[in-house]
């Protein structure tokens, strides 16, 4: 558990603070490292704000906003619902959903999701709900997002992740770049090391 928390920044374990000054909370935390030339992986190891108590990727206001519009969505790989809180908050219409119960996820299990996170495997997720753009965050690779690529009935994807792991074969983006388009690309702040970004594609008609 977080021992103690900066009096300037949030408390990543109370949930009535997804959001600090305007911006996602956790991105609040990314701001300051910044400003304090703070090391992320020290600062990690103490108070475990990544992944375990907020997201792999940090979401800004804009981009909330752009993944709102693109609604309704159907979320896989939830975890503790950080971003579907955020999107919910601002009035976006998702679902948030992920194989592991959030008492039982390996990320949350001793702790309280974010938001409501209904127990189901991404392929039924995507499938139960064809008409909702669907949404992943940082999904583990190359497994998870290559089956829901494969039966997913629905022509826009949102995926928070970064480029190809290698030059060569990668599942997810072989799929990805032979059935779909990228129509868009928009960044968001990164950890040291890493080239996520929020990017949104289009199935290719047929």
């Amino acid at each position: 558990m977080v021992t103690k928390v900066l009096s300037d920044l949030p408390d990543p374990t109370d949930h009535t603070q997804p959001w600090w000054n305007g911006e996602p909370a956790f991105f609040a935390w990314w701001q300051w490292m910044q400003a304090e030339e703070q090391e992320p992986e020290t600062i990690n190891e103490e108070y475990q704000i990544i992944a375990r108590y907020y997201s792999e990727a940090i979401p800004t206001t804009a981009v909330i906003k752009r993944l709102a519009v693109l609604g309704p969505i159907i979320e896989v790989g939830a975890g503790g619902g950080y971003w579907a809180r955020l999107l919910r908050d601002i009035g976006g219409d998702v679902i948030a959903t992920d194989a592991a119960a959030p008492e039982t996820n390996g990320w949350y299990g001793d702790l309280t999701p974010w938001i409501d996170v209904q127990q189901v495997t991404a392929t039924d997720a995507v499938t139960e709900h064809p008409e909702r753009v669907v949404f992943g965050c940082w999904p583990p690779r190359p497994g998870y997002m290559t089956d829901v690529l494969d039966i997913a009935p629905q022509t826009t994807l949102a995926l928070v992740t970064d480029g190809r792991t290698a030059c060569g074969e990668d599942p997810m983006y072989d799929r990805l770049e032979r059935l779909w388009t990228r129509s868009e690309d928009m960044a968001i702040p990164r950890w040291p090391g890493r080239h996520d970004r929020l990017m949104i594609w289009r199935r290719q008609c047929s």
